[in-house]
């Protein structure tokens, strides 16, 4: 399963800390990506999901399309 949340107070300036893992049957969790960003918009989520399928297709040849994402 892949999961999605931002988190604040991190940083000084509390931007927010967008986070992206996924867990396995075991419920592990596996850390996939972070970025900071100003604001929590649709096209910092739409920069941070391109970039990271132009990433995961670099390393891997291949694109990224999950079928579900679990978000708060």
């Amino acid at each position: 399963i892949y999961h999605l949340d931002a988190t604040y107070k991190i940083v000084k300036f509390y931007y927010p800390l967008i986070v992206f893992w996924f867990t396995d049957a075991d419920r592990i969790f596996f850390p996939v990506a972070f970025m900071f960003t100003s604001h929590e918009e649709s096209v910092d989520y739409k920069f941070f999901f391109e970039n990271l399928n132009l990433i995961i297709n670099q390393i891997f040849g291949v694109d990224f399309k999950p079928q579900f994402i679990m978000c708060d």
